[in-house]
């Protein structure tokens, strides 16, 4: 996985423009900005915490379409850690209502760990491409293809149980992904259709619930089945998946922040998660 700063490092040309047109004043010598501080995380990171950034590409549409997903969901995330430690609380969603819940320092505390805080911007900018994939596995029959979507924790799991051991840990990582990507951006959807399917009844014997708190525990596990793998070890991410299965609920909490208050309606947009569209169950 890319590291922070090798991304930052690497900033496409458009995003340092973008940077550097948000946060320069006086100056016009953009190109000359751009040569000092092209390839400096320090002074990169500077500039993504600077509120012109942050006001540049919420309240210009068109902004949005000139850096990469990446850059904008970096400069979301730490504009949330902010707003989490001026806050006392959060609002947790649950099945049973939203009640406040006292641990907005500690979720900010999360996303001073650098690796986290990329690794939430690299999974965001990952949702934003969501695809049908046809694979080949074997089983007792021999070879055959299936294809799966990997927006559906269903679909993901079948294919983990034909996955032989090498390719498990991508699909264990997808699968934590996936659950914490649902319930910390699409946390409202998610409640809403649990507390209509129970209004229903419509939970059939054996089939699984899919509420928030079910949800949680598979991410969780996930997380850990993939921090276990070799490969994990191999891309020095056993530490970084094993936080993220310990502290699931605070990684939700500024994806939360970032759903509610910065883009309620653009996430459909932005991330195109079929069955979670407005009005549809």
């Amino acid at each position: 996985m890319t590291t922070l700063g090798g991304r930052l490092a690497n900033l496409s040309e458009a995003d340092l423009d973008f940077l550097v047109r948000a946060v320069t004043t006086y100056r016009t010598d953009y190109d000359r900005i751009k040569d000092i501080v092209r390839g400096k995380a320090d002074l990169l990171q500077v500039m993504l915490d600077d509120e012109r950034v942050f006001r540049r590409l919420a309240e210009t549409p068109e902004a949005v379409l000139q850096v990469s997903p990446y850059l904008l969901f970096t400069v979301l995330l730490r504009r949330a850690q902010r707003d989490l430690r001026a806050r006392k609380f959060t609002m947790e969603i649950g099945s049973q209502g939203t009640l406040p819940v006292f641990d907005a320092d500690a979720a900010a505390d999360l996303l001073e760990d650098v690796a986290v805080r990329d690794y939430l911007a690299l999974m965001l900018e990952e949702f934003t491409r969501i695809d049908r994939r046809t694979v080949q596995v074997w089983d007792e029959q021999g070879p055959r293809r299936v294809t799966y979507s990997d927006f559906a924790v269903e679909d993901l799991e079948a294919l983990a149980e034909l996955a032989g051991e090498a390719e498990r840990f991508a699909i264990y990582r997808r699968l934590g992904d996936l659950c914490l990507f649902l319930t910390g951006m699409f946390a409202d959807y998610l409640a809403a259709r649990a507390r209509e399917a129970s209004s229903r009844g419509a939970r059939q014997r054996g089939q699984r619930r899919e509420d928030i708190e079910t949800y949680e525990e598979l991410g969780r596990t996930y997380y850990r089945r993939a921090a276990e793998a070799e490969t994990a070890a191999d891309l020095g991410l056993t530490e970084l998946l094993e936080r993220l299965a310990d502290h699931f609920t605070l990684a939700r909490k500024p994806l939360a922040v970032i759903a509610q208050s910065y883009i309620p309606l653009q996430r459909f947009r932005w991330f195109s998660p079929g069955s979670l569209r407005p009005g549809l169950s």
